[in-house]
């Protein structure tokens, strides 16, 4: 333990008060960016997590979205590993300290694990189905969601000095559809295909790119 951080002596010290691999379990729908955010800092604090998404997911921030084990079988984000698993290798991938990522876009695996907490972190804006019956305790990112009525909990993702607040009646901030500003920027962060396609990109994630470039 010398040369443990504070965040795996919190871990080691959490998994030695349970005896069961599944207590305190807590699932995550959705694996992008900020559900792979809330996975890892729950990972850290000893929580068994596991995340739940669809077979092939849009991802922003993809090289840090633990999404990208759905592709390459596994994604590691500051240090924690999240593999692409199956129902049945669930518990031993939980045993090897791995984050189970399992191929279950309506959760239907969520009544039989009985998690103590589900967070609904798919960001699609709308409900897709989590409600207050999955879990003893249920939180929802973003639009979409009322707290105290679909879940427990709602947490604000719009940019500025709302982000991130707990909100424990009412919903989030409607979403408008326009991405947020950043050095004076909106809807000219984001790129949209012309036409429907396969996407074959000519830049790699981090690229500098100028004003004009072919991308794709």
């Amino acid at each position: 333990m010398s040369g443990s951080t504070p965040h795996q002596r919190r871990r080691e010290e959490s998994m030695k008060r349970s005896n069961d691999i599944f207590d305190n379990l807590i699932v995550v729908r959705g694996a992008g960016d900020l559900a792979t955010a809330i996975i890892i800092r729950l990972h850290n604090s000893g929580f068994k997590v596991i995340a739940l998404d669809i077979e092939k997911p849009t991802v922003i921030r993809r090289t840090v979205s633990f999404a990208q084990a759905m592709f390459d079988g596994q994604s590691t984000v500051e240090g924690v590993t999240a593999k692409l698993t199956g129902i049945a290798d669930i518990e031993d991938a939980l045993d090897r300290d791995f984050i189970p990522v399992v191929v279950d876009p309506e959760g239907r695996i969520i009544e039989k694990l009985k998690p103590t907490v589900v967070v609904d972190a798919i960001i699609a804006k709308k409900n897709l189905g989590t409600t207050k019956a999955l879990a003893p305790f249920t939180v929802a990112l973003g639009p979409g969601f009322v707290a105290g009525e679909d879940v427990d909990c709602v947490i604000e993702t719009t940019r500025g000095h709302r982000l991130a607040r707990l909100i424990y009646e009412g919903p989030a901030a409607p979403n408008t559809g326009i991405p947020g500003n950043i050095g004076g920027y909106t809807i000219e962060r984001v790129m949209h295909s012309p036409c429907a396609g396969v996407f074959k990109a000519c830049h790699r994630i981090g690229d500098i790119v100028e004003q004009g470039e072919v991308i794709a």
